[in-house]
């Protein structure tokens, strides 16, 4: 999964690459809000996901962005395509 955003202001702060990685995992793995009257809690739309790798990406603009990848509780998800490896 590769991540655009403005990392600047992190970066400055002193936060290396794995913490903003973990930081836009946190963000992913946040439910959404409930709605007024839903019966149940929302789950988060991607599963749990875990930080295996990432790496500092940047394109021919001079944009940063990061390659991570991750992997989910989750067997099936309509988000995501593809047949994962294991068994």
């Amino acid at each position: 999964m590769c991540v655009d955003g403005d990392f600047n202001e992190w970066i400055d702060q002193g936060l290396s690459d794995y913490e903003i990685a973990e930081g836009c995992i946190e963000h992913l793995n946040t439910p959404p809000t409930r709605k007024k009257y839903a019966k149940k809690a929302p789950k988060a739309p991607y599963g749990i996901l875990q930080l295996k790798a990432q790496q500092r990406k940047y394109d021919e603009d001079g944009k940063l962005s990061y390659v991570l990848v991750v992997t989910t509780d989750q067997k099936k998800n309509r988000n995501f395509w593809g047949v994962g490896r294991g068994k």
